[in-house]
């Protein structure tokens, strides 16, 4: 749309704006309620995510803690919930694409007013969060964890506390 060159083009802008607004306020409700659950392991791990990719639910069969072992399975719950993470991102793309285009359609500040940046070449794009833990010393990895047995704790004051808190 070009710049509005009188009070017809103002109201008409308005109504394009207006409209996108509700648009967009229709669009957050359906993604903020959106999940997606994956599955690994034949489905003997399913975990469901919320639209921020947050696990909400996580599932495993009765006897596979004991039928896999623990690097697989914790791996098997990580996939799960990455792909259920992606399904979301996928679905809420979906949801929010054909509101990006019109908003497109729409002028920018820096189409009407000299001198104003681009906030998307200002920023550039955002960097990937990333899909693995980084581990501080290379050789570290989550099965050289320190395990503590033979712990003693000490006495407290008043341990009927700790009793009825466990």
């Amino acid at each position: 749309m070009d710049f509005p060159r009188n009070a017809d083009d103002v109201d008409d802008l308005m109504s394009s704006f207006n409209t996108l607004v509700d648009e967009i306020a229709e669009a957050r409700t359906k993604v903020a309620a959106l999940t997606a659950t994956a599955s690994e392991l034949e489905g003997r791990v399913r975990v469901t995510v919320n639209a921020r990719g947050v696990v909400i639910e996580t599932f495993l069969d009765d006897d596979v803690a004991e039928q896999v072992p623990t690097p697989r399975l914790a791996s098997a719950i990580t996939a799960a919930a990455q792909s259920a993470a992606a399904q979301v991102g996928t679905e809420a793309a979906r949801i929010w694409d054909p509101i990006n285009e019109r908003r497109g359609g729409l002028p920018r500040a820096s189409d009407v007013l000299a001198g104003i940046p681009k906030f998307d070449e200002l920023l550039g794009s955002a960097p990937e969060p990333p899909l693995t833990v980084e581990h501080k010393n290379p050789t570290d990895s989550p099965g050289d964890l320190s395990i503590y047995e033979d712990v003693e704790l000490p006495e407290s004051a008043d341990s009927s506390f700790n009793q009825r808190a466990w």
